[in-house]
């Protein structure tokens, strides 16, 4: 029975979430204190937990490291193999502690190693010395592009940067994978250098467009619907966006619960009787 108990825990937790909230403009303190006063959660910090999931199994990353300690493939090949793998996954701070080791004995050379070290505050504190060897300069948003002050995250190779308290990161000059996330505006995904980066156009585009009289357009794409704090005395709801299956799901959550947990029971039921138990 507790088998089944369980099924259903995790059946009523995949359709509890928490309401994701969009500020279009509110106070940040403000907009903060209401969400976190309804037990909702902000955009910025859905897409903050949602792409530090995305990170390597370390698993994975033990084995190629293994791989290239044996075969020492040229610092150019490796600083390739680190940016391919920044195109599907997000760094964690144990995925760049791995490389940063593996790096430190067996490619000191590598490129990599400067900019897996660059914003990580871990490595920072644990190996001070190579902040003189690998050059590194302190980039200021604001000296790039002022457009990327009016996001709230930065995350950097992995690392989260809270641009209203310090707008700026680290770099050597090599590229970084660079996401800017907002509870205003749609996220922007760019990998590049520095000097790529200044001459990058950014275009902010809302999440969602319109007044609190009128939400014209909703640019989250998530199935369920999204909650729009304009004021305290303004809430408006962003319809879905999605399609498909994604939609169907949202629209029949409850249906589909309460099918599940009916089969569950039949299951355990028909169980127990093949083995000859009796309920009570």
């Amino acid at each position: 029975m507790r088998t089944v108990l369980f099924l259903v825990l995790m059946s009523l937790n995949l359709f509890s979430a928490p309401e994701i909230w969009i500020n279009q403009g509110a106070p940040i303190e403000e907009f903060k204190s209401y969400v976190y006063s309804e037990d909702g959660i902000s955009i910025a910090d859905y897409y903050l937990a949602a792409f530090e999931k995305r990170s390597v199994d370390q698993t994975l990353l033990l084995s190629k490291a293994d791989f290239w300690s044996k075969t020492r493939p040229p610092s150019a090949v490796l600083d390739t193999e680190i940016q391919d793998l920044q195109k599907t996954y997000i760094f964690s701070a144990s995925n760049r502690l791995v490389l940063f080791e593996f790096f430190k004995q067996n490619a000191t050379g590598a490129n990599s190693l400067c900019y897996l070290y660059a914003n990580d505050s871990y490595l920072k504190t644990s190996e001070p010395f190579f902040d003189s060897n690998c050059g590194l300069s302190r980039i200021s948003l604001a000296d790039i592009n002022s457009e990327f002050l009016k996001f709230d995250y930065l995350l950097i190779d992995g690392n989260r940067i809270d641009i209203r308290q310090s707008p700026y990161f680290f770099s050597s000059g090599q590229p970084h994978q660079f996401i800017f996330i907002s509870d205003k505006y749609v996220t922007k995904e760019i990998s590049s250098t520095v000097k790529l980066l200044k001459k990058t156009p950014i275009s902010l585009e809302p999440w969602v467009e319109g007044s609190c009289d009128e939400v014209t357009k909703n640019n989250t794409a998530l199935s369920d619907t999204v909650k729009i704090y304009f004021s305290k005395d303004c809430i408006q709801n962003a319809k879905p966006s999605t399609s498909g299956a994604m939609a169907f799901v949202s629209r029949n959550k409850y249906y589909i619960l309460s099918g599940l947990l009916i089969s569950l029971v039949a299951l355990y039921v028909s169980s127990q009787y093949e083995l000859g138990v009796t309920l009570h």
